[in-house]
């Protein structure tokens, strides 16, 4: 779901009475739970595709000498 319908369900609900919210609660708690469960599993991913900073040089060496753009230290 977009970002424009959780803002029209978090509108609905702040006009209601919490006796009469029906499903939009569940709704609207689905949605921010794909969207925390979403930027849980970016940071996730993007930590995996990143080399620790301790090694960094050598990872960057190492795309470097196989690409070409440098010879390996041996």
């Amino acid at each position: 779901m977009s970002k424009e319908i959780q803002q029209q369900l978090e509108a609905q609900l702040s006009n209601l009475w919490i006796q009469n919210l029906g499903s939009l609660n569940q709704k609207l708690k689905m949605i921010q739970n794909i969207a925390s469960n979403t930027a849980d599993f970016l940071d996730l991913i993007s930590d995996m595709n990143n080399p620790d900073i301790d090694e960094i040089t050598i990872e960057i060496s190492k795309k470097l000498a196989e690409w070409g753009g440098i010879h390996p230290e041996k």
